[in-house]
């Protein structure tokens, strides 16, 4: 699944692969061109953060779920 923000340069890639019998492995990636300059200095330091933080809690949202 690739989710692309239309406000930025933004591209999440979700990707779903077999792990053995009735597991499956999910990789979140995001590729993402910041902005320059002070604006960008920030960004580049807390964005990466603050995506990780969210994309945990949505795989861990997601594993709960499915390991019902």
């Amino acid at each position: 699944l690739v989710e692309k923000d239309r406000n930025s340069s933004m591209v999440t890639t979700w990707t779903v692969t077999p792990a053995g019998e009735g597991r499956s492995k999910v990789v979140v990636s995001t590729v993402w061109n910041g902005a320059g300059g002070i604006g960008g200095f920030f960004e580049r330091t807390f964005a990466p953060k603050g995506l990780g933080r969210i994309y945990d809690a949505m795989l861990a949202k997601l594993a709960a779920e499915v390991e019902k």
